[in-house]
């Protein structure tokens, strides 16, 4: 990744510097030492957030969708796109050879390796903290948190 306008000398050169965790930093808020002026340096020229990724066993998920909020629509509706694109690419992985279908023994199947995607529902520190989940933000309850959609980075083209 090319380092940005900011770079990380501009970084060590202010006043108050903070560590790597400020520069690399993916919220809007900053919340240490250096008041701001360091936050989200090493973003990208455009000045926007990397994307977010996980990592699970051996393998990386990046963070393709999350369940848009609805006052009105229950959650069953909300929800349904993500399973619909979850059961597309998970369908269009197998059939183009790139995931070993799994076998099924009676009524189990055992599956291989990991899933090219997976359904997580959001901790309530992601949804405080990512910009993505601000249309949750107060609207949230214990039983009622966002799900999103993680693809496998090597399988974000289906």
């Amino acid at each position: 990744m090319p380092i940005p306008h900011k770079t990380l000398v501009e970084a060590l050169l202010t006043e108050r510097t903070c560590g790597d965790a400020c520069w690399h930093a993916r919220e809007d808020i900053c919340r240490c030492s250096c008041g701001g002026k360091n936050h989200g340096c090493m973003r990208d020229d455009d000045g926007n957030q990397p994307a977010r990724t996980k990592r699970v066993k051996d393998s990386f998920y990046q963070l393709v969708a999350i369940e848009a909020h609805s006052d009105t629509d229950c959650q069953a509706t909300t929800r349904l796109p993500l399973y619909e694109s979850q059961r597309n690419i998970n369908h269009k992985a197998i059939s183009s050879g790139r995931y070993e279908h799994h076998e099924i023994y009676g009524t189990q199947a055992f599956a291989t390796k990991q899933l090219p995607t997976m359904l997580r529902i959001a901790s309530e520190a992601e949804i405080n903290r990512w910009p993505e989940f601000t249309q949750w933000r107060g609207k949230f309850t214990p039983l009622c948190k966002p799900l999103a959609l993680w693809v496998k980075s090597d399988m974000l083209d289906l």
